[in-house]
């Protein structure tokens, strides 16, 4: 008997290092958020045949990114692939952050830094944005770093 791929519960891992660390994440959701992502993984395939990203033995080696910063994006990643997977279900989303787990959950006026210099660098525009909100509700950003950071990353307003 042959074996079939269910197409919508099937993803491809994309394996990085990040300083001493592995992350395994849905290259999917870097290939749908991010042009540069998309591109890169565009490039034709080497000729062992096996890429960057693909393995532990061969990640992809993000070199200057601290790997709590990425951690804080990655986290922000999956939360708003999950909030705009269920726009149209109201209900779920509402049900999720009722059970105790937050879509946001532990993401502080540093992490969110972390992650608008990570989406802003890797162009991440959704995410982006979602890191510019949250930070615009943040009250221990105080005025100083808000126009350093509207400058830093073309913020307008």
């Amino acid at each position: 008997m042959s074996l079939e791929v269910d197409e919508t519960f099937q993803c491809n891992l994309l394996i990085i290092r990040v300083e001493n660390r592995i992350f395994r994440a849905p290259r999917e959701l870097f290939e749908m958020y991010s042009e540069v992502f998309k591109d890169m993984f565009s490039l034709p395939k080497v000729e062992d045949g096996q890429s960057e990203g693909e393995s532990d033995d061969k990640p992809l080696f993000l070199d200057g990114i601290l790997k709590d910063d990425f951690h804080a994006f990655l986290t922000a990643l999956s939360a708003f692939d999950y909030e705009s997977t269920v726009k149209d279900t109201k209900g779920r989303k509402e049900t999720l952050e009722n059970d105790g787990f937050p879509l946001y959950g532990g993401m502080n006026k540093e992490r969110w830094i972390a992650v608008l210099r990570l989406s802003h660098l890797w162009n991440f525009e959704g995410v982006r944005l979602k890191a510019i909100e949250a930070l615009v509700k943040e009250p221990a950003l105080v005025h100083l770093e808000r126009l350093k950071l509207a400058r830093e990353f073309l913020i307008e307003d």
